[in-house]
């Protein structure tokens, strides 16, 4: 038997594989961005990865690092990836013979009431031996590209995976830095209501004053006590808040809710800009729309998978190994036995079974790029949404910036009316209560622009790199 000689058969039997070949789904991507972004060029102080170190907050980083760690749905993902490389290898493997060793032996007595040999008039019933060791050799050629079809398949799943895992890296990423400055603007608006509960107090307390001394009406007590009383109940409301953020940070990045902790803190001091590339560029970024592509791949693989089962399927087989039925005699020239087989199989009639299993892979390879396309039109939708949201944000940010100096320019006016006598204390009261109101509001509407900006970055697929499953040399996000 020779080996070589067998795989050389199976080489040149090999052809062409049925099936589509590839072609990645045509998209309709605008050229530009309706909100008019301009186009912007990564610069060099941006992160390549870590994309969320662009906020220069350590604390930040700290909970980022802990997630990659602990994040049980990412160890998850890890294991999924695992499994598909697995799978891939698994198919790979079709491509190259299989080497078996066995060993029958067997001792057996016949039977003396057996039906006699026709040329015999009797029958032995002596005890035999009968030992026979071999290697067996089996190739199955890829004559019309099933293995090939599957190869493809199985590898653009791994790939599809692999995105996946990267997606839910995104998704956790941005989940925990949105859910952090959630918590700093909390913590700002904490400390700005708990100003406002203060001053309200002094002002529940002179209204009082003014009510005794028959200045002010009872009414005028019951209504500051009322605004007191729900500035309280807005302290409590946020302060729970505060630690239902606090449990979702817990669970994000792996830790009991009861275990975890962080100080309290303030958002950062300005939004970094996010460079921004035309549509096209930056759907090539985002994982999710790479996983569903591949998906796309390898459905269209998979058609040409139930394709060749319409025909001939090629198998090679050799043995060689000894048979004797005597152990000391069981390696001598005489015992050598070997064999050489080929098989060729074509279904003949299968019920139009095969027939539907090509419908069903052509079905599914539809399903899969509608999934596609839709994939990309959300990402366009996502990105258009955070820009316009974005600009929303800024203005608004901007005019309640305006407002709140407005509001404190008039507070010194009034307490330099107070200083001199030509205000009451009260009128200071209230006006520096607007104050810290426009503060808070301020507070809350950067807060918001903070966590549009992270899921902008989201919705751009994050960090300025190519990811590990591409082949392109165009700077992408993962």
């Amino acid at each position: 038997m020779n080996i070589k000689a067998l795989l050389t058969t199976g080489l040149l039997l090999t052809g062409c594989a049925v099936g589509p070949d590839y072609e990645k789904p045509a998209l309709d991507i605008p050229a530009s961005w309706h909100e008019g972004w301009h186009v912007a060029q990564p610069q060099d102080t941006l992160s390549k990865g870590n994309w969320w170190e662009i906020f220069g907050n350590a604390e930040l980083n700290r909970l980022e690092e802990q997630a990659l760690n602990n994040n049980q749905t990412l160890k998850a993902s890890v294991a999924r990836l695992e499994q598909a490389r697995a799978l891939a290898q698994i198919s790979r493997g079709a491509y190259f013979p299989t080497l078996q060793f066995g060993v029958d032996a067997s001792r057996t007595q016949p039977s003396a009431n057996r039906p006699n040999n026709a040329r015999n008039t009797s029958v032995s019933t002596d005890i035999q031996t009968n030992i026979n060791p071999a290697f067996i050799a089996a190739y199955e050629v890829d004559l019309f590209g099933r293995i090939s079809r599957d190869v493809e398949s199985t590898l653009a799943s791994q790939q599809q995976v692999q995105a996946d895992l990267e997606n839910i890296k995104l998704i956790l990423a941005a989940d925990i830095a949105a859910n952090y400055f959630n918590l700093c603007a909390q913590d700002n608006e904490i400390r700005a209501l708990q100003e406002i509960i203060d001053i309200q107090r002094d002002t529940v307390a002179l209204t009082q004053f003014r009510v005794d001394n028959g200045v002010s009406s009872k009414l005028d007590s019951l209504q500051q006590e009322t605004l007191l009383k729900n500035a309280q109940a807005q302290l409590d409301l946020l302060q729970n808040q505060r630690k239902q953020t606090i449990h979702a940070l817990a669970t994000l990045v792996g830790i009991p809710a009861s275990k975890f902790s962080t100080p309290a803190t303030s958002l950062p001091d300005g939004i970094p800009s996010i460079p921004l590339d035309l549509p096209a560029n930056v759907l090539e970024r985002r994982p999710d729309i790479a996983a569903a592509e591949r998906a796309v791949a390898a459905a269209n693989a998979q058609i040409g998978v139930a394709k060749a089962v319409w025909f001939p399927a090629l198998r090679l087989t050799a043995s060689r190994g000894w048979q004797s039925n005597e152990l000391n005699r069981l390696f001598d020239a005489p015992s050598i036995v070997w064999s050489l087989g080929i098989g060729l199989t074509q279904a003949i009639f299968d019920g139009k079974r095969n027939l539907a299993r090509v419908d069903f892979a052509k079905a599914g390879h539809e399903l899969v790029t509608a999934n596609y396309r839709q994939t990309v039109l959300l990402a366009l939708q996502e990105v258009e949404d955070g820009l316009s949201a974005d600009k929303a944000l800024e203005d608004a940010v901007e005019s309640n910036r305006a407002a709140e100096a407005a509001a404190s320019q008039a507070a010194d006016i009034i307490d330099h009316q107070y200083q001199n006598g030509l205000a009451t204390s009260f009128e200071l009261f209230i006006a520096r209560r607007a104050q810290l109101e426009n503060q808070r509001l301020v507070q809350q509407l950067t807060g918001q622009r903070f966590i549009n900006t992270v899921y902008l970055i989201k919705t751009l697929g994050g960090g300025w790199q190519p990811p590990p499953y591409s082949n392109s040399n165009t700077a992408q996000l993962n």
